[in-house]
């Protein structure tokens, strides 16, 4: 590990200069400057190029500033989480499950971001796992066939329940907006 220190009379073991203002970079028990530290020990950024000092990311077979290795979809800051190497690529965890479920067609859920392989829950125009949700009213595990009334959801049986138009047809709740004819 290289370390940073001051000094008034010792040079550069590699330019033999004497450091600017004593500052002086220590690896392996010799004295080197900035310059020619950086040069011969600093890793470059794969992404920017800059030295790296300080805390490296390796990855890939690459070494990274920590701010610089990011998912290459949504630029998420990837040096302390996980993340999938998928086609080249360096993705965060979201981003790798919907391209994944772009190649076979499913939805990702939008609360555990895994694939949804059984039945799905739309709520709010979003696919979910049905067991992320409970009734409202009762507290029973939801089913493809749930409702949502003023941004709550409901099973279908506690939903038909609530004071919502009954068609005089089907007999059956309406969701959205209800016209009035003959009475009914």
């Amino acid at each position: 590990m290289a370390s940073c220190t001051m000094s008034s009379t010792s040079c550069c073991a590699q330019c033999s200069q004497q450091f600017p203002e004593g500052l002086f970079y220590e690896f392996e028990g010799r004295d080197y400057c900035e310059q020619y530290f950086q040069m011969l020990f600093a890793p470059c950024c794969h992404q920017c190029g800059a030295f790296v000092i300080g805390r490296v990311s390796k990855a890939m077979n690459n070494s990274w500033n920590p701010e610089c290795f990011r998912c290459d979809l949504c630029q998420e800051v990837l040096s302390d989480i996980a993340f999938i190497k998928n086609a080249g690529r360096h993705l965060c965890r979201p981003c790798h499950n919907r391209e994944k479920a772009r190649g076979v067609g499913k939805y990702i859920c939008q609360k555990s971001h895994a694939i949804i392989d059984e039945q799905l829950l739309i709520f709010k125009n979003d696919p979910y796992h049905l067991d992320h949700f409970n009734c409202a009213n009762c507290g029973k595990e939801l089913t493809a066939d749930a409702r949502e009334l003023k941004g709550k959801l409901y099973c279908r049986p506690c939903h038909d329940k609530m004071r919502v138009p009954i068609c005089g047809a089907c007999r059956r709740p309406i969701e959205g907006q209800v016209v009035n004819a003959m009475g009914k």
